[in-house]
């Protein structure tokens, strides 16, 4: 079988999060919300086992880049053992490879049983992570979703579902109409998921903050981010050199939310839902036009 059982939380950001410890930051965020540190570090960068967590890794392997510049590569990932809510952390900066864009995507799994015991509580705390890590890392895009969902979503393999998810499926899949549908361009994911922030990076460049307001079958929630409270590098060099502040349009965090709970995903309301904000953000029409700027590998999704 090929179920995760879990729910994904993954954020962008164009921010450099480790030259000032942003990512140190994160990993304590997630320590308290497990109450208890990740037992297991990889780096995935670099081929061999997973390593123990101990405070000298954490100092040779985390602390010693803070301080050391800007656009740092670094890619790890820790996680720890059942029984916590937050089974892991992947954190990749670097270049994307068509694009050749700094940006930063961070991948936080959490155990799909802990929203089935917490059925109540657990969406709501979710929420409240979700909005923090948002205010930590100024992200131009994120998206939290139950990640057994998203996959099925974008499978055409009758054979695949039924041997990896246990699900019967007759005739062809049309995978471009699915509601669920994920397309990436470059370091921009579009899809509806049971969460979906849009940021400064995406509002204003590709869609207006008017239009994403106005997504029907969702409840949209302005976040409180101060844009002010973390700038990148050539936002500051272009104010002192006398350039115009950014319009507050496009200088804001929208939370699309798609029903109470991830655990709800597949429900035929909230598929349509998902069906009709899809269509109503040109999701298909977007990836389309921009699929020859993006590189030969984009152009053959």
């Amino acid at each position: 079988m090929l179920k995760d059982h879990s729910i994904y939380l993954r954020m962008s950001t164009y921010h450099d999060l480790v030259h000032d410890a942003t990512h140190i930051l994160l990993l304590d965020m997630l320590d308290r919300w497990n109450r208890g540190a990740f037992e297991h570090f990889q780096d995935i960068g670099v081929r061999g086992r997973p390593r123990p967590i101990t405070a000298q890794l954490l100092m040779e392997q985390l602390h010693e880049r803070v301080g050391q510049g800007i656009h740092q590569e670094l890619r790890f990932k820790v996680w720890r053992s059942q029984g916590a809510p937050v089974r892991s952390l992947e954190f990749h900066a670097g270049a994307h490879p068509y694009t050749g864009v700094f940006h930063t995507r961070i991948d936080v799994r959490v155990e799909r049983q802990w929203f089935e015991r917490n059925p109540q509580s657990a969406p709501r705390v979710f929420k409240r992570r979700f909005k923090d890590i948002a205010a930590l890392i100024h992200p131009f895009q994120g998206h939290a979703h139950d990640t057994d969902d998203n996959s099925i979503q974008n499978i055409d393999s009758p054979a695949l579902l039924r041997r990896g998810f246990g699900l019967e499926v007759e005739g062809p899949i049309d995978l471009e109409n699915n509601p669920g549908r994920e397309i990436a361009r470059g370091q921009f994911t579009y899809v509806i998921n049971w969460l979906t922030l849009f940021g400064p990076g995406l509002l204003g460049e590709h869609f207006e903050a008017q239009q994403v307001s106005a997504t029907p079958g969702v409840a949209v929630e302005r976040l409180s981010i101060d844009p002010e409270a973390r700038k990148r590098p050539a936002e500051l060099v272009a104010e002192r050199m006398g350039a115009a502040p950014t319009d507050d349009a496009h200088s804001q965090w929208l939370m699309l939310s798609l029903g109470d709970s991830p655990l709800e995903s597949a429900q035929p309301e909230n598929r349509t839902a998902q069906l009709k904000a899809r269509e109503h953000l040109g999701f298909a029409a977007l990836a389309d036009s921009q699929r020859y700027m993006l590189g030969y590998w984009q152009r053959k999704r």
